[in-house]
């Protein structure tokens, strides 16, 4: 899909959401933690007022979850997520997901579509919790399990491709962030042991222990970029798991091997 240059508006989005994420991210109410891997299926909310709204009003917090198309580097997998906390920025989204018109009823052609999701992890007062799932590409369909409304535009709604714009925005890369790389490798062993690079997956906790990231390796390689900050790289190959702390510095680049033991 060919690539757009940001509006004014969706960085002054952004940089909105920069300047107030840090100062509210201790609030009390929580979203859940993002899947590591797209959710193909959201299901049903029992609550009322998400069978009457995509995202109902009130929300405190909203976490957004990116995650990869079949095309990234590492597919179907969560790329970068976001904690807004409160204020005005959550009120607009959650606006703008319940000007969406209905998905329509007859048949839509959807091109291109590959696969990448951005979901909208919602949390109220009282417990409550929505999740909400945009399709990126294709269609743009977007549902919270209960009701199903479309982004891309469909019967001249602008409010559609402007919200997936912001989204996108909310869940890329941006200047700044830090960068880590390194290998998965199994060691151990009967004597003498020995150490081999070993393919599987690697998630990312920040200091919370909440998934941020993940990634499936490929020859036994991972790459990540991240905001800076300290994190956990939980690595799993075989059954088996290893751990280790790293602390990411802004513009810089950590490599950073996880040790998976085996007996």
């Amino acid at each position: 899909m060919p690539s757009r240059a940001p509006t004014a508006a969706v960085l002054a989005l952004v940089a909105l959401a920069a300047a107030g994420v840090g100062a509210r991210a201790a609030a009390n109410v929580q979203p859940l933690a993002c899947p590591t891997r797209v959710l193909l299926h959201v299901a049903k909310n029992d609550w009322a007022p998400a069978s009457e709204e995509l995202a109902p009003r009130g929300a405190a917090a909203l976490r957004l979850c990116g995650y990869a198309g079949l095309n990234g580097a590492a597919p179907l997998q969560l790329e970068r997520s976001r904690l807004l906390s409160g204020g005005g920025l959550v009120t607009q989204l959650v606006d703008e997901f319940d000007a969406l018109p209905p998905y329509p009823e007859v048949g839509v052609h959807c091109p291109l579509d590959d696969g990448s999701q951005v979901l909208a992890l919602l949390a109220y007062p009282g417990g409550r919790r929505v999740t909400v799932a945009l399709d990126e590409t294709g269609c743009n369909r977007v549902t919270n399990g209960e009701l199903a409304r479309i982004a891309s535009g469909y019967d001249d709604t602008p409010v559609g491709p402007r919200l997936v714009a912001e989204l996108r925005a909310l869940t890329a890369p941006v200047h700044g962030d830090a960068h880590v790389a390194g290998l998965i490798r199994l060691c151990g062993g009967p004597a003498p042991s020995r150490c081999f690079s070993q393919d599987g997956t690697v998630t990312v906790l920040d200091s919370h222990g909440q998934v941020v990231a993940a990634a499936k390796t490929r020859h036994a390689r991972f790459a990540l970029s991240l905001p800076p900050g300290t994190y956990s790289l939980v690595a799993r190959t075989g059954g088996a798991r290893g751990e280790r702390t790293v602390v990411l510095g802004a513009g810089r680049t950590v490599h950073a091997n996880v040790v998976v033991g085996i007996s």
